[in-house]
């Protein structure tokens, strides 16, 4: 197999083989396939979809995203973790609205110039819904590259990542000429082109179409076809731990499989070891309510709402007077540890009733971020940290509050 083999093995594999049912790909709408790509980064697809629906029932397109507030935005987000993503996905539909008359941008290289959308984001994207061709480089793709072409080193170096761009141009570049390409599609049993950009307004699906295509067609689902079999490829049989190389479409050239190397590529990074963190919480509660402070932007948990911090070293009584409050009850709960990319937080909670409710506004010299009192009943509809809500859910239905001392 040569290098002008490789595309069309993957576009004839993933047109018989590939993903074809999720939520993402019945659309050519670029804000429906934009808010899709900024989910999966970091993000299993089985975990993704609810948060998917459930995002597009609230903000069914650009103009309702962009009129939204960001404390609108984050509920939706929150659990999905790596926030800074819901807060660009927000100044991105802005930016839209504000500079491009609420229409995507028309072409990768445009698209990567907004907030928050890399040169491989902005390349799916236009792939997906414009047919542009343009080469990708996700965590998938770099497992299949580095595999394919026995690259070795650390793929989120430089100079590695560097050379596994190369490939992937070349890959795009020695794409088939158009009548090659109708021959590809037509071997695979029809085309699934990719629209117009006016097409790509509407969010319904275009039929699929038999090999009398024209070739502009032909080219833009046969792009589609092989960015989606890229990202098929990685997350279903070419994956971390067991490689299913017997039924890889390429597997005859893959450097990996003919030299028994699949477990040593892509070269792992080098392990440090991971920091440890401590901190204490609050839960402060006074008349079925519940204080909460907004975390910093950037920053860990930027923008969403969570339980007030201190030095577990110190006395937690003091901590709440240091905000304002006169604590009653101080009870403290079990530990939990949680893991961030960089570090381990390990946190010791802390359950206060208060004697009075103390001020949310005026000067806080203790309390700079904002606060506000919320009802038991409305957590549900914050968005809290996923193990702060995990604390605070299993707090409240199993009773614990009425169940210690007041």
């Amino acid at each position: 197999m040569t290098s002008m083999d490789f595309a069309p093995r993957i576009v004839t594999w993933q047109r018989s083989h590939g993903r074809h049912d999720l939520p993402w790909q019945n659309t050519r709408d670029p804000y429906r396939i934009w808010l899709s790509e900024i989910m999966l980064q970091q993000t299993q697809v089985t975990t993704v979809i609810p948060y998917y629906e459930r995002f597009l029932e609230r903000f069914p397109d650009l103009a309702a995203l962009a009129a939204a507030q960001q404390d609108e935005v984050m509920p939706y987000w929150a659990g999905l973790g790596y926030y800074a993503r819901a807060r660009n996905l927000h100044r991105c539909a802005q930016e839209i609205v504000r500079d491009w008359d609420g229409r995507f941008p028309p072409d990768a290289e445009t698209i990567a110039t907004l907030p928050g959308i890399g040169r491989s984001t902005a390349a799916a994207i236009a792939a997906f819904a414009y047919g542009e061709t343009s080469p990708i480089m996700d965590g998938n793709v770099k497992r299949v590259f580095t595999r394919h072409f026995g690259i070795a080193g650390d793929p989120s170096k430089r100079d590695v990542e560097t050379r596994l761009w190369t490939l992937a141009e070349e890959q795009v570049a020695a794409a088939p000429a158009d009548a090659a390409i109708l021959s590809v599609i037509a071997a695979a049993g029809g085309a699934n082109t990719a629209p117009s950009q006016s097409d790509a307004a509407s969010s319904k699906p275009r039929a699929r179409k038999d090999p009398g295509v024209s070739a502009t067609d032909a080219v833009a689902g046969y792009m589609a076809s092989y960015t989606q079999g890229l990202m098929d490829l990685g997350a279903t049989l070419c994956t971390r731990g067991k490689p299913d190389c017997p039924r890889c479409p390429v597997q005859a050239t893959c450097v990996a499989r003919i030299e028994g190397r699949q477990a040593e590529l892509p070269t792992p990074k080098v392990r440090k070891a991971t920091p440890e963190r401590s901190t204490g919480m609050l839960v402060l509660r006074h008349a079925g309510r519940v204080l909460l402070q907004q975390r910093p932007s950037p920053g860990i948990w930027g923008g969403l709402w969570s339980l007030p911090e201190f030095d577990p070293a110190l006395d937690p009584a003091m901590a709440c007077e240091a905000l304002g409050a006169q604590p009653g009850a101080v009870s403290e709960l079990a530990a939990f540890a949680h893991t961030f990319t960089h570090f381990r937080l390990h946190v010791r909670p802390w359950f206060v009733t208060l004697k009075e409710a103390p001020s949310t506004t005026g000067e806080q010299p203790a309390a700079p971020m904002p606060q506000r009192w919320v009802d038991e009943a409305d957590l549900a509809h914050v968005a809290l940290p996923a193990p702060v809500r995990k604390l605070l859910d299993g707090l409240f239905a199993a009773g614990l509050p009425h169940m210690l001392p007041a």
